[in-house]
C-alpha cells in the first residue's frame, strides 16, 4: 500500500453522521487488492482502483467494512503467513470497521417491521457499521483489562493507552486467527454446512417445479418465514407479545411482513431465480456467497463481487438497493458518480 492510512482507534460507538459510502467487497475482491499491495501479479483494475479507494479511506468518501464471512473465509486459508498479510491488509484498509452480524441485522429489521403491526414493539437502537471482531459475530465487546496490581502501579492514561493498543492489537490478531506468539490457528475446513446449502440448492427445482405455480410461491414464502422463526419468535417474546397474534395477520399479512424485511426480501428474489433456471449449478461456496451478499446488497451503497452473484442480484431489482459490480476497475467511477 503506498501508506498507512492513519491509526485505527479502539472499537467506538459509531459515528452516524459520517458521510462514507458504504462499499462491500467479496472476499476474492479482498484478495484481488491484496495483491496489488503485495506486488504480486493481479487484474489491470485492482492495479488501478487501490490508489484511489485509499484516498477514499482518509477523505471519509467510503467505507470498506469487514463482515463475520470475511473472517470466516480467510481463517479457512491453510498458509499461515500468506493469511497474515492478507488479513493485515484487509485491517488497514478497513480500518478495523466492521459490519453488524447478520442476526443482529434480522432482528433490527424484524423490530421494525413488525412495530407497524403490533404498537408495543419498539425498535432498539441499530449500527449497521462500528468496529471490532465483537460487532462482525454479534457478541459483547472485546476488552483487555490488566491485572489490578499492574493498574495500580501505572499511570491512569499509561493504564488507559496500554489497554487500548493490546485491544486493537487482538483486534488485528483476531481477522487471521492469530496467536500471541505470532503463529496462526489450523486453518478452519469444515464444509458440511457449506455442502447442505448446496444440497439445498440443488433440490429446489426438483421439489418445487412440479407444484402449480400459486402454490409453488406460497411453499417458497412459506420456507422463507420458517427459516425466520426462531429469531422472529424472540424478538415477539422480547417485546411481550405472544407470537400466537402471528395468526391474526393472516396469509397475506405473512407474506407483507416478510417482504418487509430487506435482506429476506432480497433472498426470495435469489430462490425464485433459482427455481425459474433449472440449469443454474450449486457450489460448495455458495453458502459464504448467500450468506453475506443478500444482506450486504440490501444494506449496502456499493457491493464489488463475482459475475454469478451479480447476475442473480441485479435481477432482484428494486429488492437490491446497492450498485451491483463485477470489476474493481469500476469502482472509482461508481463512487464518483454515487
Amino acid at each position: 500500500m503506498r501508506r498507512a492510512l492513519g491509526r485505527m482507534t479502539a472499537p467506538h460507538a459509531p459515528d452516524t453522521s459520517l458521510p462514507e459510502k458504504i462499499v462491500y467487497l467479496d472476499q476474492n475482491k479482498w484478495i484481488e487488492l491484496a495483491k496489488v499491495f503485495h506486488h504480486k501479479r493481479a487484474a489491470p483494475g485492482a492495479v488501478a482502483a487501490l490508489g484511489y479507494l485509499q484516498d477514499s479511506v482518509p477523505a471519509r468518501a467510503a467505507v470498506f467494512p469487514l463482515s463475520a464471512m470475511h473472517y470466516m473465509e480467510t481463517w479457512k486459508i491453510t498458509d499461515g503467513e500468506r493469511r497474515k498479510r492478507l488479513a493485515a491488509f484487509m485491517w488497514e484498509l478497513s480500518q478495523g470497521r466492521t459490519i453488524a452480524s447478520y442476526r443482529a441485522l434480522l432482528v433490527h429489521e424484524l423490530e421494525t417491521a413488525l412495530s407497524k403491526r403490533f404498537p408495543s414493539v419498539l425498535p432498539a437502537p441499530f449500527s449497521l457499521l462500528s468496529a471490532g471482531v465483537s460487532h462482525a459475530f454479534g457478541m459483547p465487546l472485546l476488552e483487555f483489562r490488566l491485572p489490578e496490581p499492574i493498574r495500580s502501579a501505572l499511570a491512569p492514561g499509561l493504564v488507559v493507552q496500554m489497554e487500548q493498543d493490546l485491544r486493537l492489537r487482538m483486534e488485528r490478531m483476531a481477522i487471521a486467527g492469530e496467536e500471541l506468539g505470532g503463529a496462526v490457528a489450523p486453518a478452519f475446513r469444515t464444509t458440511s454446512h457449506n455442502q447442505s446449502f448446496m444440497n439445498h440448492l440443488a433440490d429446489l427445482h426438483p421439489r418445487f417445479s412440479p407444484l402449480p405455480p400459486a402454490k409453488r410461491e406460497g411453499t417458497l414464502i412459506a420456507m422463507s418465514i420458517a427459516d425466520i422463526l426462531e429469531p422472529l419468535n424472540s424478538v415477539l417474546i422480547a417485546h411481550k407479545v405472544d407470537p400466537a397474534s402471528l395468526g391474526t395477520l393472516g396469509k397475506e399479512g405473512l407474506t407483507a411482513l416478510l417482504l418487509d424485511l430487506p435482506s429476506r426480501a432480497l433472498d426470495l428474489q435469489l430462490h425464485r431465480q433459482v427455481l425459474q433456471n433449472p440449469h443454474l449449478k450449486p457450489k460448495l461456496t455458495d453458502l459464504e456467497d448467500w450468506g453475506a451478499l443478500p444482506p450486504a446488497a440490501a444494506w449496502c451503497d456499493i457491493i464489488v463481487c463475482e459475475k454469478h452473484m451479480a447476475d442473480l442480484l441485479k435481477r432482484a431489482g428494486g429488492e437490491c438497493r446497492a450498485v451491483v459490480l463485477t470489476e474493481l476497475g469500476d469502482l472509482p467511477d461508481a463512487l464518483k458518480c454515487y
